[in-house]
């Protein structure tokens, strides 16, 4: 057996269970091919070629598969993911692969990101994107899973924006960003979820917390749709907070100069809603202790019709509107709102 099969034959070895291993090889085959017509023995190709990992990550154009989940050489199954991306768009979703896989990844570039495998956690990083003049290369990541199940999700950006969907986590998440957007799409957690932004702004749909959520934005706006959790704390600084659809024990949103706009949230427990300068609008919202407060902001609260009459305490430097109530009983919900000079308005 020559040098060079011997070396293909290596590499076929190394690349099995990969996507596009045939293209990979080929483009090999043909390097060596090139260095031979150059003049160089078979050997002196070889060795010219350095390396199998390397060159392996360097000709892949960007695409690779983690072998199956038996395979020793990648630990078995994948219970953490952890994603470091600087400028880069990263999508990290579950989905349908061969028997032999159990993550695909998928980058731009071969030679911006690395990958491991080691002790159960699946780890994505980019590296220092060089600089082309005045502008940055523009670079994306996708991670694939095999319709399993990891333990936990860590993952943070610079100024990418960070995608999750269709995923179950069984134990947590956590994801943070500068200036990228961070959106959750029909995402499920059996604990805790923290999501942060600073200039970002954040999307959440059909999103279900089996632990306490935690969404923190600077200046970027929050947005929420079908969201289920035990507790929710919710504060943004001069972004909007808009939410669709909440189930919650209990919820606490707070704002500094944006405005908060829910629509049938349902607290078992209580629901507050705190902004100094913004407005909150709460419209069919269910839970026996809600408080609304702002200091130049108005309220207006449209809740639902209830059979005990709701035990409602307001205070205004502005214009008050009540709503007519006939019997009121012990058990009534209770409503606050309190505004330091805008108005207040409740209507059932």
């Amino acid at each position: 057996m020559t040098s060079r099969q011997a070396f293909l034959e290596k590499l076929t070895s190394r690349l099995k269970g990969f996507d596009g291993a045939e293209r990979v090889i080929g483009r090999i085959a043909a390097l060596l091919d090139d260095r031979v017509e150059m003049g160089m023995t078979e050997d002196e190709a070889v060795a010219a070629l350095g390396d199998v990992d390397a060159l392996i990550r360097d000709n892949a154009a960007g695409a690779a598969l983690v072998p199956a989940k038996d395979d020793a050489d990648y630990g078995g199954d994948i219970r953490e993911v952890r994603l470091h991306v600087k400028n880069a768009d990263a999508v990290i979703k579950a989905g349908f692969l061969p028997d032999d896989m159990t993550a695909r990844i998928e980058a731009s570039a071969s030679d911006v990101f690395t990958w491991s495998l080691e002790a159960g956690v699946l780890t994505v990083r980019e590296a220092e994107t060089p600089r082309r003049g005045l502008f940055r290369r523009e670079h994306s990541v996708t991670l694939t899973l095999d319709n399993c199940a990891p333990e936990k999700l860590i993952a943070d950006s610079y100024g990418g924006d960070i995608r999750v969907e269709n995923l179950s986590l069984s134990e947590m998440a956590v994801l943070a960003s500068s200036s990228g957007d961070i959106e959750l799409g029909r995402v499920k957690v059996g604990g805790r979820t923290e999501v942060t932004t600073r200039s970002g702004d954040m999307r959440l749909e059909d999103v279900n917390v089996d632990g306490d959520c935690k969404l923190e934005a600077m200046s970027g706006d929050v947005e929420f749709r079908r969201l289920t959790v035990k507790s929710l704390r919710l504060r943004s600084a001069s972004g909007d907070v808009e939410g669709d659809a909440l189930r919650a024990n209990t919820a606490a949103m707070g704002a500094i100069s944006g405005d908060i706009e829910v629509r049938a949230a349902r607290a078992a427990a209580s629901l507050l809603c705190e902004t100094a300068d913004g407005d909150i609008d709460l419209d069919a919202v269910e839970t026996p202790d809600l408080r609304a407060s702002t200091g130049s902001g108005d309220i207006s609260l449209r809740l639902p019709a209830s059979a005990v009459g709701y035990d409602i305490q307001a205070r205004t430097g502005g214009d008050l509107e009540l709503p007519e109530q006939g019997c009121i009983l012990e058990d009534a919900p209770r409503v606050t709102a309190v505004s330091t000079s805008g108005d207040i308005e409740i209507k059932l």
